[in-house]
């Protein structure tokens, strides 16, 4: 049996060749670890997100371990990212409402009214917006939007609160360790070592 190429990599090939490495003598406690945290984060999204979402996800995180030369990886950063743009992907993905037809119904006389397209336009910006993690952790040199990896693509983030944004929805100009919310990352002052994974 031939290995699938990572594009064509199912959830259960995955898993199993997850665990195949976990299971690897030859590998350090610190990888075990990671790449179980990672399946466990992995088949969590599998009950909510599409497939290729995830997948895309899961090469983001072997591409920041890779970069990084190690384990420790932000997976807080990634996985919000992650969750923004999977949620834009589906809510594209979800076809429009259609309006209950009618039968028999004769033809109005009147020019139907438009709809305002500025609601629609404000949800579009809102989906396609994306945060700086550097500037959410005060480590941003940029001044305002940059271009920054997502998810292991290049889109256009701008500098507000992650925090604010995913939970509320709103664009607070502050970053997330220092926003003044209880529920912001707990973490937020220590240093990065000792943020959970």
């Amino acid at each position: 049996m031939t290995n699938p190429s990572f594009d064509r990599l199912d959830l259960a090939n995955l898993g199993i060749g997850e665990l195949d490495i976990i299971g690897d003598s030859g590998i350090s406690q610190e990888e075990r670890k990671a790449r179980a945290s990672q399946l466990k984060r992995v088949l969590a999204f599998s009950n909510t997100y599409n497939w290729g979402n995830i997948r895309e996800y899961h090469g983001s995180f072997l591409s920041a371990v890779e970069k990084a030369g190690n384990w420790r990886v932000d997976v807080n950063e990634l996985t919000g990212e992650f969750m923004v743009v999977a949620q834009r992907l589906q809510v594209q993905q979800v076809p429009p409402p259609q309006p209950p037809r009618r039968v028999h119904q004769p033809a109005p006389r009147f020019p139907y009214r438009v709809p305002d397209p500025a609601p629609i336009q404000q949800d579009r910006e809102r989906i396609q917006r994306y945060f700086c993690s550097a500037f959410n952790r005060g480590t941003c040199r940029h001044g305002g939007k940059h271009h920054a990896l997502v998810s292991g693509r290049s889109r256009v983030v701008e500098h507000f609160c992650a925090h604010c944004w995913m939970q509320f929805g709103e664009v607070s100009l502050h970053p997330e360790v220092e926003c003044s919310r209880p529920t912001a990352r707990k973490y937020k002052n220590q240093p990065e070592e000792s943020a959970p994974q």
